[in-house]
């Protein structure tokens, strides 16, 4: 399973600066489950199945992996609005 999320604020402080705020998050949840089944010697040499194996010699091994992973972000920034004026003096 994978879960985000995402909050994103801008404002207008007044006419020259505004603000820009983000934060958000990750999770992560992956489980796997299975069987190794081996079978060391065979019945009928080059036959290579389960069912071949001589009793006694099949060997089940159950495995569970899992993996988590969490994480936060977070991001500000702050803009002034620049205005630019040309005076021709005389």
């Amino acid at each position: 399973m994978n879960s985000d999320f995402l909050l994103a604020y801008n404002r207008d402080l007044d006419v020259n600066w505004s603000l820009s705020l983000s934060a958000g998050g990750n999770r992560m949840d992956r489980r796997n489950r299975g069987n190794t089944v081996t079978a060391n010697n065979l019945e009928i040499p080059g036959l290579y199945t389960i069912t071949n194996g001589v009793p006694g010699s099949i060997q089940y091994d159950p495995f569970s992996t899992g993996k988590e992973l969490t994480a936060f972000m977070q991001a500000g920034s702050s803009h002034m609005a620049v205005r630019f004026c040309r005076c021709i003096g005389a």
